[in-house]
């Protein structure tokens, strides 16, 4: 069964909009949060999660 990606976009206090990755891999899977990231100028930082966290994105390191 292939692994489920998905990422916490965390925008200021509000609850984190979460949303499925359509990703192969880890690697595929930190490039669609990056890119969320960048698309919403607002969002602080970005967490990928496969059932455990994964990597945090901070928005500084994604521009």
């Amino acid at each position: 069964m292939a692994t489920q990606w998905f990422c916490y976009v965390h925008v200021g206090d509000d609850t984190p909009l979460m949303m499925p990755l359509d990703a192969d891999d880890r690697t595929a899977a930190l490039r669609l949060a990056h890119d969320l990231l960048i698309e919403r100028p607002t969002a602080t930082h970005a967490e990928v999660w496969d059932g455990d966290l994964t990597e945090r994105i901070e928005r500084a390191a994604a521009l």
